[in-house]
Formats: C-alpha cells, sequence, structure tokens
C-alpha cells in the first residue's frame, strides 16, 4: 500500500464525518418503522422476542496509523451510535457485535460465528488510496472515503440481518446486502444519502478498472463493474425524475434503466417485510 495522508486522520475531519454516518446509518430502520405503520400492518398484540443489546469491541491497533484511526473512531462514538440506533430500532434475537480491529489486508465483514461486523482500520486508509490513485478532487476526498465506508458498514449490517433474523434469500446474500445499503442512504431521499450510494457505486467502478483485479466469476460477490451498474440503477429506480441524470452519469442503459423503479420497489418490500415483526414498538 502506498502512502497515505496523515493529516486525513488528525486533522479532526475525520471525526465529524464519521459521526455524520453513525447519525445517518440508523435511516433504514427508522424508515422500515414508517413503513410498516403507513401500511397499518403492525400487530399491537404479536409477543417481542427479547431485545439483546448491541456490543462494541475496540481491539488493540498495531501501528501509528491504527491508532490514530481507533481515536477517530472513539472520538467520533462511531460505532456506540450505531448500536445505540440498532437497539432502539430492531428486536434482536441474538446480540449483535461491532468490533474495530487490526487485520492483514483491509476488509469489512460479518462473522456469522460469533455474530459480529469486523471492521478493519485500515480499510479506511485503503479506501482513501483507491480514491486517490482514480484522481478524486481533492475538496471530495474525505467525505467520498466516509461514504464508501458507510456503504460497507450498511452491506455487512445486510449480511448480520439475514443471519440473525433468519431471513430466506433467494439468490445471492450479497447483492441483497448491496441492496440495503442503497435503501438506507437512500430513501428519504436525503441528497447526502445519495451522494453515498452513488460514492460507493464510484468505488466499485475504480475497482473493475484494476489491471490486478481477477475476474472470479465463481465468487459469492458480483463483478465489480455489476456491482457498479447494479448500484446506480437502485439509486436511479428510488426517484426517476429527481435522478433522472444518474443513467446518463453511470452509463447505465436504457435497455437496463427502464427497470430500475420496478427493482428499487422490489428491494424495498423485501426489507420492509423482513424488519417488520422485529421493530420495536415506536413512541406514540
Amino acid at each position: 500500500m502506498g502512502k497515505v495522508r496523515a493529516d486525513l486522520w488528525r486533522s479532526g475531519v475525520l471525526p465529524d464525518s464519521l459521526r455524520s454516518i453513525a447519525v445517518g446509518l440508523g435511516c433504514v430502520l427508522m424508515l422500515a418503522t414508517a413503513a410498516v405503520d403507513a401500511a397499518g400492518t403492525r400487530d399491537k398484540a404479536r409477543p417481542r422476542a427479547r431485545s439483546q443489546s448491541t456490543k462494541i469491541q475496540y481491539e488493540p491497533p498495531a501501528s501509528a496509523q491504527s491508532r490514530e484511526i481507533l481515536k477517530a473512531l472513539r472520538e467520533a462514538r462511531f460505532l456506540e451510535s450505531i448500536a445505540a440506533d440498532l437497539d432502539g430500532m430492531l428486536r434482536l434475537p441474538r446480540a449483535l457485535t461491532l468490533r474495530a480491529r487490526e487485520c492483514e489486508e483491509p476488509n469489512a465483514y460479518y462473522n456469522p460465528d460469533n455474530a459480529s461486523i469486523e471492521l478493519c482500520y485500515n480499510l479506511l486508509p485503503a479506501i482513501e488510496e483507491d480514491l486517490l490513485t482514480a484522481g478524486i478532487a481533492e475538496e471530495r476526498l474525505e467525505e467520498a472515503v466516509t461514504h464508501v465506508f458507510s456503504f460497507f458498514l450498511l452491506h455487512e449490517l445486510g449480511h448480520a440481518l439475514i443471519d440473525i433474523l433468519d431471513l430466506a434469500v433467494p439468490g445471492r446474500q450479497e447483492d441483497v446486502a448491496d441492496q440495503l445499503s442503497v435503501y438506507a442512504l437512500v430513501e428519504d431521499g436525503d441528497e447526502d444519502g445519495v451522494l453515498a450510494a452513488l460514492d460507493g457505486a464510484a468505488w466499485f467502478g475504480i475497482r473493475s478498472h484494476r489491471t490486478d483485479a481477477a475476474s472470479a466469476f465463481w465468487d459469492s460477490h458480483s463483478l465489480d463493474a455489476q456491482r457498479y451498474y447494479n448500484i446506480n440503477c437502485w439509486v436511479y429506480g428510488s426517484n426517476p425524475e429527481a435522478l433522472a441524470h444518474v443513467p446518463e452519469d453511470s452509463g447505465l442503459p436504457l435497455s437496463r434503466s427502464v427497470d430500475c423503479p420496478r427493482d428499487y420497489q422490489n428491494l424495498k418490500r423485501f426489507w420492509d417485510r423482513a424488519l417488520e415483526k422485529f421493530l420495536v414498538q415506536p413512541r406514540r
């Protein structure tokens, strides 16, 4: 990995950006609550599962850069804010752990053996390096890094919910997890959320052009280029009138974009129904 600018982790911008993400990541749960209430489908007499508190763990960092990232995460109360949102919105039948840790390779992943989302300290600088290599404008760097990171975290939350809630998912679970990321970020029409989803798509577009990228057709993930187009399609489909520029900007052809509104409604319907019976009764 190339040299990463140290000021991103020491300037105080990262904690502020992470704090904004932490606030936004609760949106998918609040949106699902609103959708269920609006549809009038909540059964007030249904017995509720016992709520399990979301756990937070910070493993000791092994490098100076990881120590700076850990400091930023703690200052922003990033994981703590996400845990509070989850506990306030969902009654999970099994406790979820959010763990920041040192890893050999930059990554974020869900471990079903102990119901934990593992967030590697070196993921943030790796995202930054990818964006810098692609020539991102300096004034957009911090925002784009945090946007891509938020997309990854929501993706892993999708895996966690599928496992802990024992959701039946036909087809690729990875695609459904991507769909949760998009749904969480764009459903309320917030411009920052839309931009975060598009930045997530752009990262996959960047990765698809790497000369060392393997064409692993057997992999559980869709190819990076496919994920780029899928995410742009779902974002556009969430609001075709307001986001009419997305197909042209992303190179999404008409033969695909015409189906995007239906595709988005299908993913929205899946997640609304999947979360319904696990929602905490909202305060009146």
